[in-house]
């Protein structure tokens, strides 16, 4: 029951996430990604109560793309796309995960990455 209460309020937080970086006001940015991390902390948790919930993964991968955390999000995807065989989740609900999860490898693909960054240099 909680892992639900807690999931619901992360599905409302990651609704956010195809706007996220489409609103021109920095404030507005800055208010999204607040509401993401709070997001990110109530899926967290809720998917310590139950570690293969479908929707908790699907909904943190989207949190993570809002992010720009295409990798992250990936991972989550998959992890969804796992358990939905396990799970029995409905046939429209997976094609629309295999959406999502091949539009965030095509952005993920675009991404220009700075390697220097990454490596701290």
């Amino acid at each position: 029951m909680r892992a639900t209460l807690l999931l619901n309020r992360a599905v409302a937080f990651s609704k956010v996430t195809t706007h996220l970086f489409k609103i021109g006001s920095r404030l507005l940015i800055v208010k999204q990604l607040e509401l993401f991390t709070e997001g990110l902390k109530d899926i967290n948790q809720s998917l310590e109560l139950n570690p293969t919930y479908f929707k908790a993964l699907r909904a943190r991968g989207r949190i993570y793309v809002g992010l720009r955390l295409y990798e992250s999000a990936i991972e989550n995807f998959k992890a969804a796309l796992e358990n939905t065989v396990i799970l029995s989740v409905d046939a429209n609900e997976v094609e629309e995960l295999r959406v999502e999860l091949e539009n965030t490898e095509i952005r993920a693909a675009r991404e220009v990455k700075d390697y220097y960054e990454i490596l701290g240099e």
